[in-house]
């Protein structure tokens, strides 16, 4: 595993964008059902 993946505590992900981030960091998607990262769950929850 990269050195990246170590340094995240949870890394998963994004479901928009493929993005992988840690699930603590990342917000809600707009319907609330899914973590996705801070930077779509900002763009979509504008």
């Amino acid at each position: 595993m990269s050195l990246y993946f170590e340094e995240m505590e949870m890394p998963t992900p994004c479901k928009n964008c493929g993005e992988w981030f840690d699930l603590n960091d990342g917000g809600p998607s707009k319907d609330g059902k899914y973590q996705i990262c801070k930077e779509c769950s900002d763009t979509e929850n504008r």
